[in-house]
């Protein structure tokens, strides 16, 4: 459901610390919005209201695909405030000059720095949370690969060179032709 009307409690201290920053992210995403509103006049504003409803799913069903989407727009944001900085270099001699919109600008840049700082953080928490409750499928797997790779040095250390015990006669027949193979498979389902 896209809406959730229940929220999933986090389970550990680390997904509430990161619902927690997330919900403090979303209270400062309403601020920006009425900044860019108000204060800039830029429609954009609208979009940082949305914004607020992606770190709402987020939070509210412990989501790291949210927290992605959310870090995008952060960085969207970032490069419009880049342009918005160039195109003044460009334009105008002036640019130390402090314009209203030009310190808005400076302070949001450092503001969605930190927004995609904290929205990664919680992205990182609810990866782990996901695959903690999947089994720990990548720490399992990395454990698997280990076994595998010392099991395979074990066997290198074990093999003794076949080229220098001489050859019977049936292995040097069948060295030069293809044999099928020819035992039992399982069947499955």
């Amino acid at each position: 459901m896209c809406i959730p009307f229940q929220s999933i409690p986090p389970p550990t201290q680390g997904t509430k610390k990161a619902v927690q920053m997330l919900q403090i992210l979303g209270v400062s995403q309403f601020v920006v919005g009425l900044i860019k509103l108000f204060v800039l006049n830029q429609s954009s504003g609208f979009y940082d209201f949305f914004t607020i409803f992606i770190l709402y799913m987020a939070w509210a069903q412990l989501n790291y695909c949210n927290c992605v989407i959310a870090v995008f727009y952060f960085l969207q944001n970032l490069l419009m405030i880049f342009i918005f900085f160039g195109m003044n270099i460009e334009l105008r001699d002036l640019f130390f000059y402090p314009t209203k919109s030009g310190v808005t600008n400076f302070i949001l840049f450092f503001y969605y720095i930190g927004a995609c700082y904290v929205a990664f953080l919680a992205y990182r928490e609810f990866k782990i949370l996901q695959y903690d409750q999947m089994g720990g499928l990548i720490q399992t797997n990395q454990q698997n690969d280990w076994a595998q790779n010392a099991n395979e040095q074990q066997q290198q250390y074990q093999q003794q060179p076949y080229y220098n015990q001489p050859a019977q006669p049936q292995q040097q027949e069948q060295r030069g032709q293809f044999q099928a193979f020819t035992g039992r498979g399982v069947q499955i389902g």
